[in-house]
């Protein structure tokens, strides 16, 4: 699981920011293009190039992460099947976390 400008509580260095004072931090358009820059740049290629394709990546994202960003980052993983981009509502770290970790269990594994 890949955190990218995902709106949560208790997962930084300032846990007492309330939503609205993380969410103009996370969504600063200088913040967003320079992150964007490295997951286009960096991250992206790397996935891409791997050579065991027999893993799972979630990226979650705020439900309100803005455009262009938005539309950007589907792009960048439309054609990676590796990848699931989800968009999801605020909520404490570990339980936005440990939701998407147990959705995807393999319980066969």
């Amino acid at each position: 699981m890949c955190r990218f400008s995902l709106l949560v509580t208790n997962g930084f260095q300032k846990p007492s920011q309330d939503f609205e004072e993380r969410r103009r931090e996370l969504y600063d358009p200088l913040r967003l293009t320079t992150r964007m820059a490295w997951f286009e740049h960096v991250f992206v290629p790397s996935i891409r190039a791997q050579s065991d394709p027999d893993f799972h990546l979630v990226i979650a994202t705020g439900e309100d992460y803005p455009e262009p960003w938005r539309g950007h980052l589907q792009q960048l993983v439309a054609d990676v099947p590796q990848i699931a981009l989800l968009s999801l509502p605020p909520g404490r770290l570990r339980e936005v976390s440990r939701q998407v970790m147990l959705d995807r269990v393999d319980k066969s594994a």
